[in-house]
């Protein structure tokens, strides 16, 4: 049954199932509102009465057909009922069906059913048609459009072939050939590359009548030609006539926001390319803010690959230029000050990066504690590549290698007074505050060693607090009140039990599979702590108490009789034992 045949069916059946409904023993409810799309936005009428009523006119139907698809369709049928050779009217005919098929489909509302019906009926009308010369070239095309949309991607490209023949003439005298037929040419062309691509297979035969089609739509000023060709010569690997047409499409229309996405994905291939057209754009089109924005982000990713090739002096320009767009474009936009800030941070923190490649550490340092401190919300959880989080650690640890304890704990104390949220950077802290507090009291400045000391304890507090449960940073907080304040030693000797607790309960958690590095980070944990509490008695109480079982106890965790703190301990003891025999 055909579309049309459909139609009149339920034109016919619609008074039976209102009648119907309205009879019977069932409770009344509200009845099934009837497609209005279906009825055509009327009550059926006779033959008669349909007879009577005078046919419309051509430009009548086009017009219906623009608005409603399907009741044109039906008013089709009638006019087609008195002049079945209407070549204009068939081609109508074919293309508001076709444009019917699209809104249903659009819709979800095509079924598999209605679908062949709908193609077969525009491939009649096509067909009949196609015997009119008149209408030959706007049927093939009608016909490419049924097969494309039926998936038959070969057959419409041959199709298209046959169409092209039809309108050479035309264009080898030089005259204007619609459009749509050129567009319909190009369309099959571009379907057919795409597969032939898919399955690696070599590009179709003739396929440049495809290019030359959508070009030639393109001369004639028709814009929706410039999306298709640049889909076509990216399929076809022609990467950079593809950004040139997108770019020649954006000229016209700078915030077209599909262009800009096509471009996005052809930018890879050809980004230094794709970077000069858009500044090409931006300069074409002053006071625009979406051409600025696409060029900042072409910007900060050609600047990635400039890094890639280890092209810091390029990726620093990049940087450059990222941001000074990124800004303008902002000032421009207001609504685009949050895509732009987040463009900036990591435009930021990828200078950074790239001042550490060439070895100026100090800079970039001072670079990371800036882009921390200009928004330090997004600062990232974890520490991943090329992340500011990551960059953070990376400096921390280039001063540790280099020896520069001073530089890192300037470096890690802006950091945490920005943000004081990350246990790892605290402990560091309280860390290299340790060790340069030591140095300061091997060289006789007391006064300093206790102001560094001081200050490693309160890092090391702030660590216990983000990572209560961490045996590791437990111990070394204890450790700073039992070695070098003369305070705390209460409380130091409370954390060192509960660190030895927290770190044999990580330790009896383990399962097999877990790296033996993680293993001897919480196995040396509980040893130090086992031996900052004989320290504890021994050098700070001056008692024996349980001190030798306390250096038993260390002695059986990593690493085992390496441990160079216990002879001392043991000579320690022996001093005690013979003070208090």
């Amino acid at each position: 049954m055909s579309f049309r045949q459909e139609i009149r069916t339920l034109l016919k059946i619609v008074p039976l199932l209102v009648a119907v409904s309205c009879s019977g023993a069932h409770p009344k409810t509200t009845a099934p509102a009837v497609d209005e799309a279906l009825r055509g936005g009327i009550e059926p009428e006779s033959a008669e009465v349909q007879a009577e009523q005078p046919l419309p006119s051509l430009e009548e139907l086009q017009q219906l057909a623009a608005t409603d698809p399907e009741q044109a369709l039906i008013q089709m049928d009638r006019r087609l009922a008195a002049t079945p050779e209407d070549g204009p009217l068939l081609v109508l005919f074919g293309n508001t069906t076709l444009a019917l098929f699209q809104r249903k489909q659009d819709a979800g509302q095509l079924g598999p059913g209605l679908a062949a019906d709908l193609l077969a009926d525009a491939k009649e009308a096509f067909s009949l048609a196609q015997k009119r010369d008149t209408e030959k070239a706007q049927a093939e095309a009608g016909f490419v459009r049924c097969q494309l949309l039926a998936g038959e991607v070969d057959a419409a490209w041959q199709t298209a072939l046959q169409l092209f023949a039809t309108i050479t003439p035309a264009l080898e005298q030089g005259e204007e050939v619609d459009s749509s037929l050129l567009l319909s040419v190009g369309k099959a062309g571009l379907a057919a590359a795409s597969q032939a691509k898919q399955a690696q297979q070599p590009e179709p035969a003739s396929i440049h009548l495809a290019t030359t089609s959508l070009e030639t739509a393109w001369q004639q000023g028709e814009f929706s030609a410039a999306l298709p060709l640049a889909d076509l010569w990216s399929w076809l690997g022609q990467q950079e006539r593809a950004a040139k047409t997108l770019v020649r499409a954006l000229q016209l229309q700078p915030n077209n926001l599909q262009l800009y996405q096509r471009l996005q994905n052809i930018g890879p291939s050809v980004r230094n390319l794709q970077v000069d057209l858009l500044t090409e754009l931006c300069q074409q089109h002053p006071g625009q803010a979406m051409p600025l924005w696409y060029l900042g982000e072409a910007l900060y990713l050609q600047g990635r690959a400039a890094r890639d090739a280890a092209d810091t002096l390029k990726a620093l320009a990049c940087w450059d230029l990222a941001e000074d767009t990124f800004q303008q474009a902002m000032a421009l936009e207001p609504a685009y000050a949050n895509t732009c800030e987040e463009w900036l941070f990591y435009v930021r923190t990828q200078r950074g990066w790239t001042l550490r490649d060439e070895g100026r550490i100090d800079d970039a340092a001072a670079t990371f504690v800036s882009v921390l401190e200009s928004a330090p919300e997004r600062l990232e959880p974890n520490p991943d590549a090329q992340s500011l989080h990551l960059g953070i650690d990376a400096i921390t640890a280039d001063y540790y290698r280099q020896g520069n304890l001073k530089e890192a704990r300037q470096f890690l104390r802006k950091v945490c007074a920005i943000y004081d949220g990350n246990s790892d950077w605290t402990n560091n802290l309280g860390f290299f505050c340790r060790d340069l507090g030591t140095e300061a009291l091997a060289a006789g400045n007391e006064e300093l060693a206790q102001q560094l000391f001081q200050e490693s304890w309160d890092a090391y507090s702030r660590s216990v607090e983000l990572a209560p449960d961490d045996a590791r940073i437990v111990n070394d907080r204890a450790l700073i009140a039992v070695y070098y304040l003369e305070e705390h030693l209460d409380l130091a000797e409370q954390e060192l039990h509960r660190a030895i607790e927290l770190g044999e309960q990580s330790l009896s958690q383990m399962g097999p599979d877990v790296p033996q590095s993680e293993h001897e980070y919480y196995d040396m944990a509980v040893g130090d702590a086992w031996e900052n509490l004989a320290y504890l008695y021994l050098n700070r109480y001056q008692e024996i108490g349980d001190a030798e079982t306390y250096i038993q106890n260390s002695l059986k965790h990593f690493p085992f009789n390496q441990r160079g703190g216990i002879p001392p301990l043991r000579k320690k003891l022996e001093e005690l034992r013979k003070r208090n025999p």
